[in-house]
């Protein structure tokens, strides 16, 4: 394949840092992503690195040097912001990424492991759902008992029984236009 000498290359997207860093577990806020080449780039994909690979909620290009995500519910303390550029190989110029700190993360996203086994992490994981649930931070499932059955699906996904994670991640498009998602296992 050849190359046009002297011929302009636009740069991939890169993510610098994210406004605000610390963020409520609950998801909801809208953070800034702080770059370049947002606009000019080939096309790209925005992950957020947790517990399951979460896409933004929304996702908006500002300008080229800004985008705007809303975060989906984050259970995970540390958190990162990747931006990826399309159809090339990782490496130093096909991404980049900033960190996110989480705030209020439910205790039993923390404390109950998959290293445990499956059956260890359930049994800590569960009454501690439930706990949280009741709780007036909780998400109010606990309406009618649904907590007991989000409690069990969650843990599952937690401890990495069936029904475990999905990698989503949200393609970047510039501001009036549609967002999409593509979803991989």
């Amino acid at each position: 394949r050849g190359e046009l000498q002297g011929a302009f290359r636009y740069g991939g997207a890169v993510v610098d840092g994210v406004k605000p860093i610390r963020v409520h577990s609950a998801g909801g806020t809208e953070v800034t992503l702080l770059g370049r080449n947002f606009l000019s780039s080939p096309p790209f994909s925005v992950r957020l690195e947790a517990a399951g690979v979460e896409a933004c909620a929304q996702l908006r290009i500002v300008d080229d040097d800004s985008m705007v995500c809303l975060l989906p519910p984050l259970m995970q303390e540390d958190v990162a912001v990747v931006v990826s550029v399309d159809g090339q190989e990782e490496g130093a110029e096909a991404s980049s990424r900033a960190a996110l700190q989480v705030l209020e993360v439910p205790s039993f996203y923390k404390e109950c492991r998959p290293a445990q086994g499956l059956l260890e992490c359930s049994d800590c994981c569960e009454p501690r759902c439930q706990e949280w649930e009741l709780s007036p931070s909780g998400n109010n499932m606990a309406r009618g008992g649904a907590y007991y059955q989000h409690c069990r699906d969650e843990c599952r996904r937690v401890c990495g029984g069936q029904g475990g994670g999905t990698a989503n991640q949200t393609h970047a498009q510039p501001a009036g236009s549609s967002n999409h998602s593509s979803h991989s296992l």
